[in-house]
């Protein structure tokens, strides 16, 4: 059995196969089981307090979604998710313009566990059957309860002297998973291989090989071709992981290139959402209003450059036209004095519904005297799709506030080229 563990406190063990953090985002292919310890990951989230920073936040995000796909794939085939229950789950974090709370343990989705301190650490009893039953005997002494569960995702299999759930498992398509109380830390190497030990009969037994129980000593006999039999299977899984490395990459890189395209072929909500990953990406930061996410504030010194993106269908009328005016009153109103807007720059998408062919290669008259009028800037959503990262060095605020795409022929020529090119 391979075992991978996720901020786990084990030595390195023959029945470790690999050890990584929740920020590694390593992939779980080639595993039959992993262990993972929320408690370390909650620690480190909150040495500074529990409100995340934006980067931090993101990068949580992201590595949740990653974990919740390697965990689905490792269900999917079988695998088994040993979690160790924290005292704490929780942590605020920034998603779009609102500070959330934010449950580490939403990775294991749709298996969810609700957490509540646990009233006392001394004593156990067994609540499940067998396997469960030899499983806690093995490791009595091993468990350090941190928290209970105030709704259990499954069956119960240990709880305290007072009856709390301390534990629970619960079969997830073809896999399971287990939600234990932590681990005494740190252990000698004999209550460490104790453990593994009795974690791996219980998988056996909990898995389609439940009727295999050799003795111990069988495991540590292997003849020429049962020897070549295990090379190969290890040759193919690493093949497999190597495949699957590539595709997720590949994968990623699609979505990201599709997601990119709707600055020029975007006729939805989307649009102002890549408008926005696109200005993060060329100065730094760049935030949507709260209100309305058609808006795009990047920083520029003690004030705030304001895009505002225009797409398909959008009229530009007297309501349209009153309507921007007023969110940029209140805009300006929250800001306050001293923080309000330097620039205002219309980033027109409104033609995405055309083939870039098709395009009108003038500017819209009423957009452009609008412009004029109020002293705004204006810009196609296809010049701004093909400024690349390294442009992100040279550009600035300053420098996106200026008439971007005014020879919108040969913008529109470039564009095709760059879409008709594979992302990867």
């Amino acid at each position: 059995m391979r075992i991978q563990t996720i901020d786990v406190a084990l030595e390195p063990s023959p029945a470790v196969a690999g050890a990584g953090s929740y920020f590694s985002r390593d992939a779980l292919s080639g595993c039959d089981a992993v262990l993972w310890n929320p408690a370390r990951l909650h620690d480190g989230l909150t040495k500074e307090g529990c409100e995340l920073s934006v980067g931090a936040s993101t990068d949580m995000f992201v590595a949740t979604r990653h974990w919740r796909h390697e965990f689905d794939a490792l269900l999917a085939r079988g695998g088994t998710i040993v979690t160790f229950l924290p005292a704490r789950a929780t942590v605020r974090a920034h998603h779009f313009e609102d500070v959330i709370d934010l449950d580490l343990l939403e990775a294991l989705d749709p298996v969810f566990a609700e957490l509540q301190e646990v009233s006392s650490t001394q004593g156990e009893s067994i609540a499940g059957g067998e396997p469960f039953h030899d499983f806690f005997s093995s490791t009595a002494g091993l468990w350090r309860p941190a928290s209970r569960l105030a709704k259990v995702p499954g069956e119960t299999i240990l709880k305290s002297a007072q009856g709390e759930p301390l534990a629970a498992y619960r079969t997830s398509g073809a896999g399971r998973v287990l939600l234990l109380p932590q681990l005494a830390s740190p252990m000698d190497d004999a209550a460490q291989q104790r453990f593994l030990a009795a974690l791996s009969l219980l998988i056996a037994r909990l898995s389609d090989g439940a009727a295999v129980l050799n003795a111990a000593w069988f495991d540590h006999v292997h003849n020429d071709a049962q020897q070549q039999r295990l090379s190969v299977l290890a040759d193919y899984r690493r093949q497999i992981e190597a495949i699957e490395t590539k595709m997720r990459a590949l994968e990623a890189s699609e979505k990201q290139w599709a997601f990119s395209a709707q600055l020029v072929a975007g006729t939805g909500r989307g649009v102002a959402r890549a408008v926005k990953k696109k200005l993060t990406l060329l100065t730094g930061n760049a935030q949507s209003d709260w209100l309305d996410e058609s808006f795009v504030l990047v920083p520029r010194g003690s004030g705030v450059h304001l895009f505002k993106t225009l797409i398909h269908g959008e009229l530009l009328d007297g309501p349209s036209i009153a309507a921007i005016d007023d969110n940029l009153a209140r805009i300006r109103d929250e800001r306050g004095e001293g923080g309000g807007l330097t620039a205002v720059t219309v980033v027109d998408c409104r033609e995405n519904i055309a083939p870039l062919a098709g395009r009108s290669t003038r500017f819209d008259p009423a957009l452009d005297a609008l412009c004029h009028e109020r002293g705004w800037s204006r810009m196609v959503g296809a010049a701004l799709f093909l400024l690349d990262h390294e442009d992100a060095q040279a550009l600035s605020a300053a420098r996106l506030a200026e008439d971007t795409g005014d020879d919108l022929a040969g913008v529109y020529e470039q564009a095709e080229r760059r879409l008709t090119t594979s992302p990867t």
